[in-house]
């Protein structure tokens, strides 16, 4: 039984370096930005994913892999209400420029459900 106030410890999503994952392209994404932001080159991320050519398009998803991210771990966070990037770089003890970094933010707003890339 669950009562009102009572603290639950959840398991948060995460992924260990040596394990690929899926990358959302972004608008201003380009193969360098996101072969930079997960410690690549252009080479191995058209290589994971099939591609010949230079051109990626907002939406597209793109296989990453993590083996190669200086951080090493990579956690996942879904943003709730009331959630902003100050609350949720304090909880992971991350900067707010590293987190906007991280997922091409441009701005501080965020919405409820988007997914946030954490690096620990």
């Amino acid at each position: 039984m669950i009562r009102v106030g009572q603290r639950l410890r959840v398991n948060r999503a995460v992924t260990k370096a040596g394990e690929l994952t899926w990358y959302r392209v972004r608008w201003g994404d380009s193969l360098s930005v996101i072969a930079h932001r997960f410690g690549t080159s252009v080479r191995q991320l058209k290589r994971l994913n099939g591609l010949s050519g230079n051109v990626i398009r907002v939406g597209q998803r793109l296989r990453v892999n993590l083996a190669v991210t200086k951080a090493g771990e990579v956690t996942w966070y879904r943003v709730r209400m009331g959630d902003s990037l100050w609350s949720i770089a304090k909880r992971f003890r991350v900067s707010v420029k590293d987190l906007k970094i991280l997922n091409n933010l441009r701005s501080s707003l965020i919405r409820v459900g988007r997914r946030l890339m954490i690096a620990s």
